[in-house]
C-alpha cells in the first residue's frame, strides 16, 4: 500500500519501512539534487543537517551513470546504492529514489 504526497512535480511514496520519491527524467536538471531533495523530503532534516552527498558518492559519477546515452535516449535499467544521513539511498534509472529506514 502508498500513501502518495505531492510535492511539485515529485511523488513521495510511504511503504512499509521506506519511502520513495518518483520524478520525470525530463523535469530534473540533477540526479544529485533529487538524492539530497528525497533524503531531506523523506527524513524532514534540512540539508544542511546531513553530510554532504560526496561523502558517500562522487556526484559526478552518479550523474554520469544516470545520463542519457550517446543518442539522448534515457537509461530505463540500473540502480545505485549508497548511505546517506543513516539512511540506504537507492536510485534507480527510471525515476525513483527510494530512502530505506
Amino acid at each position: 500500500m502508498y500513501k502518495c504526497h505531492r510535492t511539485d512535480t515529485r511523488c513521495v511514496r510511504e511503504r512499509t519501512r521506506n519511502q520513495s520519491v518518483t520524478f520525470e527524467w525530463d523535469e530534473v536538471d540533477s540526479v544529485t539534487r533529487e538524492v539530497v531533495e528525497a533524503v531531506a523530503t523523506v527524513t524532514g532534516l534540512d540539508p544542511t543537517e546531513f553530510d554532504p552527498l560526496a561523502t558517500a558518492i562522487d556526484p559526478d559519477a552518479l550523474e554520469a551513470l544516470f545520463a542519457p546515452r550517446d543518442g539522448g535516449e534515457r537509461r530505463d535499467r540500473g540502480y545505485v546504492q549508497f548511505p546517506v544521513a543513516g539512511h540506504d539511498v537507492t536510485v534507480y534509472a527510471h525515476g525513483e529514489v527510494v530512502v530505506h529506514q
